[in-house]
């Protein structure tokens, strides 16, 4: 395939945005949060993806803070959880992290626990659906 630039456009200019193919370490903002939701969809990547949130907290809150890519993140990561042990560790995690960072977005911490806390309720009373 041949990749045309166009008059007056220079490569640099044109991939100023795009994560760098030969080696960089650079990924745009928007592509971190995919990049992890796309490991937390799948079973064997959700505590990965969770370890993850908890290890880089610092920096992702600081990326994302309480906007629309951080309540992405965090319901992604947490929204395939469905257990009572999930819901009382995402609980203690986002509580210590709400009582250390006063612009974390609390209502979302909120909005995840109890939606775990929901699926955790349907599990027990469809245990199939919820570990396929």
């Amino acid at each position: 395939m041949e990749t045309r630039v166009l008059e007056g456009e220079e490569e640099e200019d044109r991939n100023a945005d795009t994560p760098r193919a030969s080696g960089g370490d650079e990924v745009r903002i928007p592509d971190t949060v995919s990049i992890v939701l796309s490991v937390a969809e799948h079973k064997e990547g959700r505590d990965l993806a969770w370890k993850f949130l908890q290890e880089n907290w610092p920096e992702l809150s600081r990326r994302y803070g309480a906007g629309f890519h951080m309540t992405r993140l965090l319901q992604g990561v947490t929204g395939h959880y469905c257990l009572e042990s999930q819901a009382e560790e995402v609980k203690i995690y986002f509580q210590d992290l709400a009582s250390r960072d006063e612009n974390s977005p609390k209502r979302v911490f909120d909005q995840c626990i109890e939606n775990i806390w929901i699926q955790a309720r349907w599990c027990q009373r469809d245990l199939f659906n919820c570990l396929a």
